[in-house]
């Protein structure tokens, strides 16, 4: 029977945040039997070829220096690079308050520090100005717009409702630890949450699922290319040749059918030898050809040298950087410069063109192709003194797309074969599909979940709780004698002792225990929480504050001990109004009247309940299963993080 309403679509939307450029790819589905077409979504603003399939976005953002969060004016993605064609702009945008490489925050390693100074002073400036608080936010900003963007797209063409269930798939690199993940998660949460994307109507937002960048290219790239490398314990080199770094790691695959990796065989490596630089080399080798030609600046017309630089650039990433043939030695590359003048001491410099030849080329590239080389020529050497033959390679990442590397490369591993008697092959995804390879090879992943990771907690969760100073009690539980030594206060409103601000770790991290456990997918714990209000106190407000950590797993030491100081972080708080407990409440009345006043006690059930991915937050009075849950209190935290990504 045709009731009239449309049919239900579910979604799983894969987020792959670069350092140069971001994909956000999607599937969706009415049931298990449809079939399935994964999509990118496109159509960003100011995108020069907006329908086509395939799309990325830069990964760059604007900020004119005015008050505000993501403020009227912020620019996002090719914004950014429309607004660098614009004459005097800087005026608005000053250079200082562009963000790029943002996704560098999040890596302490010692590879990407010097990047990471590099933007320190945009950093400063934006919060000088009120536009950011802390530095990661510039990524939820970006995440933000995104997932906006996302909505509309997804709204307007592929049926998302409000009714719709929707499964967020962040990508992450293998190269980051446990707090890094937690902290991606807790910005694309925020940014789900300002977007208004995927959150139900009590404000949850949930069913987050995390994905290795390696094992989400490599499931990509071995699906799309059809190649036998599904043989279980077979090894193989993963290249991702991405923006800004390319890393390097050997893989064994621990599961044929769904494809699954065990962990690094050879410790991974990394090199800034990514396709930017390439950027970055041809805007300098254009710069020194240009600068002397002084005629060029207009002051009539707001031309000047740096958007005429800015305009080859646009050539140079789209589409000649991915058709340089170094096959080619007599090949030339023009750039069409309105009113550029030939100089015969300048054979580069011809009318109204810039003209680059093999060698200059070779220059630009090369540099790349050496790390890319040297990165590739350890892992091999790594795994060979091991005892591991590697027979494959598998390409991944945007850089992958270029023809004239994986022309480099198979030359190379040709060499390297000959010098060791082997046959490296060298695999890569179709052409023009390896740079949005990782999010829809996440998709893959999070379509089969089985075979994944032990649910073996790489975090803990807990929760803040005021102890009562009950020394009388270490003799007969002596583990409470570090804990009392904690600081002491006296609670004026019932006139006890505690020691404050302790946590109590309802899920303890076991990461690297011989005898860790895993959690169970259906994992729940109650305790009973103790609420205090003086008799005149008109408002009965209270709050329940959640800590994570990656190391602390002690019940009760305070925030601020050892055991815990610098090692916890608020990830979130419950604010309860308990104002219309009053009516069903009696108040007491302290036995010792110079000790304590009159006062209110409610005393209350705090539910936590892990469900897969999510924690779940419920508090109910009266405190036993048959209570009410009281209003406010329904939250729910994704702990996608504390698990290694893969696991379901």
């Amino acid at each position: 029977m045709n009731t009239g309403e449309s049919p239900q679509h579910d979604f799983k939307v894969a987020i792959d945040f670069g350092t140069t450029f971001t994909t956000i790819a999607f599937v969706k589905q009415r049931s298990s039997e449809d079939q399935l077409r994964i999509l990118t979504v496109e159509n960003f603003p100011k995108d020069p070829a907006p329908s086509q399939l395939g799309k990325q976005v830069p990964t760059e953002s604007w900020y004119p220096i005015r008050p505000g969060k993501i403020c009227q004016g912020y620019l996002h993605g090719y914004e950014v690079y429309e607004q660098c064609r614009i004459p005097d702009s800087r005026v608005q945008y000053p250079s200082n308050s562009r963000v790029a490489r943002m996704k560098l925050l999040l890596d302490n390693s010692p590879l990407t520090r010097k990047l990471r100074s590099g933007l320190e002073g945009t950093l400063q400036e934006l919060k000088d100005n009120n536009l950011i608080k802390k530095d990661e936010d510039v990524i939820r900003d970006f995440l933000t717009v995104l997932l906006l963007h996302t909505r509309s797209e997804l709204e307007r063409k592929h049926g998302l409702t409000p009714k719709s269930k929707v499964e967020i798939v962040i990508c992450v690199p293998i190269c980051w630890n446990t707090q890094a993940n937690g902290t991606m998660c807790n910005l694309v949460t925020d940014a789900m949450q300002k977007a208004g994307f995927a959150v139900t109507n009590s404000g949850r937002v949930s069913n987050l699922f995390m994905v290795n960048e390696a094992e989400a290219a490599a499931t990509y790239a071995l699906s799309a290319g059809h190649h036998d490398i599904r043989k279980r314990n077979e090894t193989f080199i993963l290249l991702d040749c991405g923006g800004g770094t390319v890393d390097a790691g050997t893989y064994t695959v621990a599961n044929a059918e769904p494809l699954r990796l065990e962990r690094e065989v050879v410790n991974p490596t990394g090199a800034l030898c990514g396709s930017s630089y390439l950027n970055e080399r041809m805007r300098d080798l254009a710069w020194e050809r240009l600068r002397d030609e002084k005629y060029l600046d207009s002051t009539d017309d707001g031309v000047t040298l740096q958007t005429i630089i800015s305009g080859i650039m646009d050539r140079f990433e789209n589409p000649l950087k991915k058709g340089v043939d170094f096959k080619d030695n007599k090949a030339e590359y023009s750039f069409y410069i309105q009113g550029l003048k030939a100089n015969s001491k300048k054979p580069y410099l011809r009318k109204n063109r810039l003209v680059l030849n093999h060698q200059d080329m070779l220059q630009i590239f090369e540099p790349c192709f050496l790390g890319i080389q040297e990165l590739l020529e350890g892992q091999i050497r790594g795994a060979r003194e091991l005892g591991i033959d590697v027979d494959k390679v598998v390409l991944v990442g945007g850089f992958a797309d270029s023809p004239s590397l994986f022309t480099f490369l198979r030359w190379k591993l040709g060499q390297i074969s000959a010098c060791h008697g082997t046959s490296i092959q060298l695999i890569c995804a179709p052409p023009n599909t390896c740079a949005t390879g990782v999010a829809i090879g996440a998709l893959l992943r999070a379509l089969n979940k089985k075979n994944g990771p032990k649910r073996i907690p790489h975090m803990s969760y807990g929760i803040l709780r005021h102890i009562p100073y009950q020394p009388e009690a270490v003799e007969e539980h002596p583990y409470l004698a570090p804990i009392l030594e904690g600081k002491v206060v006296f609670d004026k409103v019932d006139g006890r002792y505690y020691v404050d601000n302790t946590i109590f770790w309802i899920i303890k991290a076991s990461k690297g225990s011989k005898d860790a456990a895993p959690l169970a997918s259906t994992h729940r714990t109650t305790f009973q929480s103790i609420h205090t209000f003086p008799r005149h106190k008109k408002k009965w407000i209270a709050k329940e504050v959640l800590f994570a950590s990656e190391t602390c797993t002690e019940d009760y030491y305070e925030r601020t001990h050892p055991k815990n100081r610098g090692k916890t972080t608020q990830i979130g708080k419950i604010v309860l109004d308990l104002t219309h407990l009053k009516e069903h409440i009696m108040p007491k009345i302290p036995a010792d009247p110079t000790r304590g006043m009159e006062h209110y006690e409610v005393t209350v059930m705090v539910e936590m309940e892990v469900i897969d991915r999510d924690l779940k937050f419920n508090v109910r009075w009266p405190a036993d299963d048959s209570g009410e849950i009281i209003e406010g209190s329904q939250k729910s935290f994704s702990i996608a993080a504390a698990f290694e990504p893969g696991t379901n």
